[in-house]
Parts: C-alpha cells; structure tokens; sequence
C-alpha cells in the first residue's frame, strides 16, 4: 500500500507546483535526470562558408566554400567556390562571420546585410544573395529588434557580425 501513495505524493505535488506558478523549481528537480538532453542550438545556415571579396563581381561579399585554403604562397588568398550568382571558382580573401546578437550590437560596428532584399535568415537564399557592409548608425529601435545599418533599417536576424576586421566599401 505504501508504493502506490508515493508515486500519488509526487504526481500530486508536481500538479500542485506547476498550477501555483512553480514551474521553475519542478524544471530544476528534473533537470538533472539521466537521458535529459539540453535544447539543441540554434542552426546557422552559413555554418562551414566565409565570406570573400572577389575583385570585379557585382556586390561587395559572396559566401563561398574554400577550395584551397590561403597561404603566403597564394598571396593569403584562398581559392573558393562562390555560392552567389556568378558562380566558379575564384581566388579571394575570405573571412568568417556570424549572426548578430543584440549584446555585440553598438554605433559604430562593421555588421553585414543581405543585398537582395532580407529573406527568411534559414533559406538557400542566404549564400546566393551578395552581402553589403556598414557601420551601424542607429540603435534606438534595437528594443524593437531592429537596427539602422548605413541609411537602412534592417531586423537583427538579417545582421551577421564579422569574425576580423573587414572594410566597409
């Protein structure tokens, strides 16, 4: 009789917990269950591409592929595989990026823009677009999620943040 009360006891006082607002401290009492996985993290579909600045192409950076990665013999440039419209093989300096987060978001900082119009930051639209950069110029509305890039306003999901200095051409 007493193995079928606790299970009651506990289903009981997990409802209790979880209907008064304690959702939280039953969240902390399982969390340390064998087998329980974290969220997975958020994918970035530009995971595995730089970015390259390829003299004479339209638009000012193309996510690539590295073909053959940059070395003093290659002049530090790195033969990619260019995702965006032109297509090809090219050699290129190439960069790494990732996607803005509010707290790295200040006046002043290189972030870079899609140049096509702002698709659905998780599409194949991503590494065929070109990419502008500007300096951020406004960050009044960054509460609404959204920031002034140059003279555009642009939502913080359509922002990736170099990972080295580039040049805002």
């Amino acid at each position: 009789m007493k193995r079928k009360i606790v299970p009651a006891l506990v289903l009981v006082s997990a409802t209790l917990l979880t209907f008064s607002g304690c959702a939280s401290f039953l969240a902390g009492l399982f969390s340390e269950v064998p087998g329980a996985s974290a969220p997975a993290a958020v994918m970035d579909p530009l995971d595995g591409y730089v970015f390259a600045y390829i003299e004479g192409s339209s638009g000012d950076y193309h996510v690539a592929k590295i073909l053959q990665p940059a070395s003093p013999a290659t002049k530090n440039q790195a033969e990619v595989l260019d995702m965006g419209q032109s297509g090809g093989r090219k050699w290129a300096q190439v960069f790494t990026s990732h996607p803005a987060d509010k707290s790295e978001l200040a006046v002043g900082e290189v972030v870079l823009v899609q140049g096509s119009g702002f698709s659905d930051p998780d599409t194949e639209t991503l590494r065929a677009t070109t990419w502008t950069a500007y300096y951020i110029t406004d960050i009044s509305s960054l509460f609404k999620g959204e920031v002034m890039a140059g003279s555009i306003m642009v939502p913080i999901k359509h922002l990736r943040i170099p990972d080295t200095e580039i040049a805002v051409r």
